[in-house]
């Protein structure tokens, strides 16, 4: 007799869960994604922190390498002191921002190109500077600033007025070394020292009127007076130099320009009774040689005035003018 045979189950790939059993296994999972969530957050934050900070780091490194060099320092310095600078932006001058540039360095000096922002209690602007800079100084090839709504500014000639001004100081020992040596009768040697002097910076205006005395004493005196109206093409107020401009002049015979040159000393200082002394002279010897009486009475006037002012050459000069 045939046995019933049972219903078989169907086969399943996977044991059936039961949902209530998945429900907290899916819950289990989101609350563990949930609390990793800051975890994977902060270690993200902390990795982008460090990035940040290594570029901070480099740039720092870069801006404090850049503006140590030589020739940041100097353009900075010079643009601090410029009254041009000044008067655009206001004052105190100081950097806005860290440094850029190109920067190049051996075991000689440096070559650089970088430029920094500049701000002022008034306004902006932004310096540039190409230079090198070794045992002998900074020297720029290029030395700009730019005011934020204004044309750029050579400060070039303001560097280097600059950098021969350091020199003058530097060798001002020597200076007086020659001024020592002229005075003691060694012409020569003064001459050599004021050479030396010229030859490193031709605009030692000091140096150039030491030279300019040694050539009048020596009888040089056209070279005395090249040496006289370069100073005075630089600096016209120095009034010592112009004494002996017109004293130069006095003695070539170039009596009109000996009148003119004492003319613009009486005119700066009515007071000067040397120049009331000097213009009377030239005049006289005018008058001389033209027979002209008014200008011998324009002498006589000039050497009363210049008595008046304690010249004692002056009232012997009146009293020889006198009619």
């Amino acid at each position: 007799m045939t046995q019933p045979t049972m219903p078989q189950r169907p086969e399943s790939s996977a044991p059936e869960v039961n949902p209530v059993v998945q429900r907290a296994r899916e819950q289990l999972a989101a609350r563990e994604r949930q609390r990793r969530l800051p975890l994977l957050l902060g270690l993200a934050f902390a990795a982008l922190l460090a990035v940040v900070g290594a570029i901070a780091g480099v740039l720092w490194m870069i801006n404090e390498k850049i503006s140590a060099d030589p020739v940041s320092v100097e353009a900075l310095a010079v643009a601090k002191a410029s009254p041009a600078v000044q008067e655009h932006i206001g004052v105190p001058v100081r950097t806005s921002g860290m440094w850029g540039g190109d920067l190049r360095t051996s075991e000689g000096g440096s070559e650089a190109q970088v430029s920094v922002n500049l701000s002022g209690e008034r306004g902006v602007g932004a310096l540039e500077a190409d230079g090198v800079a070794d045992a002998a100084g900074v020297r720029f090839t290029r030395l700009l600033f730019t005011p934020e709504s204004s044309a750029p500014i050579d400060l070039l000639p303001e560097a280097e007025a600059a950098a021969a001004q350091r020199q003058i100081e530097k060798r001002a020992p020597d200076l007086k070394e020659a001024q020592d040596l002229a005075r003691r009768g060694d012409p020569e040697g003064a001459a050599a020292i004021v050479e030396r002097l010229l030859r490193e910076n031709p605009r030692h205006l000091e140096a150039a009127a030491l030279r300019a005395e040694l050539r009048e004493a020596n009888g040089q005196l056209d070279l005395a007076k090249d040496d006289l109206l370069f100073i005075l093409g630089q600096e016209p107020d120095r009034a010592p130099e112009r004494h002996r401009l017109g004293r130069v002049q006095a003695a070539q015979r170039d009596l009109e320009a000996c009148v003119s040159t004492y003319t613009l000393l009486i005119q700066d200082n009515a007071g000067d009774g040397a120049a009331w002394l000097g213009r009377a002279r030239c005049v006289r010897d005018q008058a001389t040689a033209s027979g002209d009486e008014k200008q011998r009475r324009a002498a006589a006037a000039g050497a009363r005035e210049a008595c008046r002012l304690g010249q004692a050459e002056g009232c012997a000069l009146s009293k020889e003018l006198a009619p």
